[in-house]
């Protein structure tokens, strides 16, 4: 405790600096409640409308190639693989059932080989102009929420010099008239040489 006597021009400039404290205090808080009311917005917007044409470029920056489609690749060579079996079998012994199944095969081969060109064609289609309006997920991937780190900085150490100023100004003028614990202001504008 370091009790000084102090004049009316450091108060008053306590005073205004507490003020100027709240003030950044306040101001910081509803620059972060805009920011993330634009971001609200924004999610909002996205999640109603059809995404532009940038926006489907970056999530699908590549149209899909026939590697892309694993599962159905798969199911046309294990499908392949059973009609070279039958076939073999039909060759040894002709019968009208082992035909019916090779058709189906291969009109099941077709089918999928048909998913992938209409996933192809899909995105070739919505490369220019999307037809669906962006998921949570994807509006998450392509715009990031806002970050609060040097708002919440600054409103801290705003904080704390008001809290220091504040323990200043408690801190007198009694139990000695006009003086004041000095050692609050360590730290601030208004520090006491």
């Amino acid at each position: 405790m370091n009790l000084q006597p102090i004049t009316v021009d450091t108060l008053l400039a306590a005073k205004s600096r507490m003020t100027v404290l709240q003030e950044t205090i306040r101001t910081t808080e509803l620059t972060m409640f805009e920011k993330r009311n634009i971001h609200f917005r924004k999610m909002q917007s996205a999640l109603e409308n059809k995404m532009q044409a940038q926006e489907f470029a970056a999530l699908f920056p590549a149209a899909p190639v026939d590697s892309d489609f694993v599962t159905e690749n798969n199911q046309i060579a294990q499908k392949l693989a059973e009609i070279q079996s039958l076939t073999t079998i039909l060759a040894r012994d002709v019968g009208y059932t082992l035909f019916g199944q090779i058709l189906r095969l291969e009109q099941e081969i077709s089918e999928l080989k048909a998913i992938k060109t209409i996933a192809i064609d899909n995105y070739l289609t919505n490369l220019p102009q999307p037809q669906r309006a962006l998921i949570r997920e994807e509006f998450n991937q392509l715009y990031a929420s806002p970050s609060f780190e040097t708002e919440t900085a600054a409103i801290v150490t705003a904080a704390i010099e008001a809290g220091k100023i504040h323990q200043f100004l408690q801190s007198g003028p009694y139990p000695n008239p006009g003086q004041y614990d000095v050692d609050h202001l360590i730290g601030t504008p208004l520090e006491m040489a």
